[in-house]
């Protein structure tokens, strides 16, 4: 069940477990920070939000996967900083710096002043 939009033929594919045990670890409120969050940052179109019944790893907390990949997430803020890492990281990667020229400048190696490379 696809619940926060369809997403394009490259969306980031989100599955979280809403089996018995992860139901009652929070898995409910996973999904619906989750929506929230993908609404807040406009990402209906790149990301698609599914529930999935028992993902056969109990023990390690809620569990999901992004793009294939296995996590866990201990509590909400947990999730939060998942799809902060694993999400918006790929979807809303930092502007880098550009010149005048339109020219990428390299990133200050310690606060500096950037330099052109």
């Amino acid at each position: 069940m696809d619940q926060a939009g369809i997403g394009g033929e490259n969306a980031v594919v989100i599955t979280v477990c809403v089996g018995s045990s992860c139901h009652v670890r929070g898995s409910h409120e996973i999904l619906q920070r989750y929506s929230v969050i993908i609404a807040e940052h406009h990402l209906k179109d790149q990301v698609s939000l599914r529930g999935s019944f028992c993902m056969e790893r109990c023990a390690e907390g809620v569990n999901m996967d992004i793009d294939g990949e296995p996590l866990s997430a201990h509590s909400l803020a947990d999730a939060e900083r998942i799809f902060r890492d694993k999400v918006l990281a790929r979807l809303r990667p930092e502007p880098r710096a550009v010149s005048a020229d339109g020219q990428a400048l390299a990133r200050p190696p310690s606060g500096g002043p950037a330099a052109e490379s």
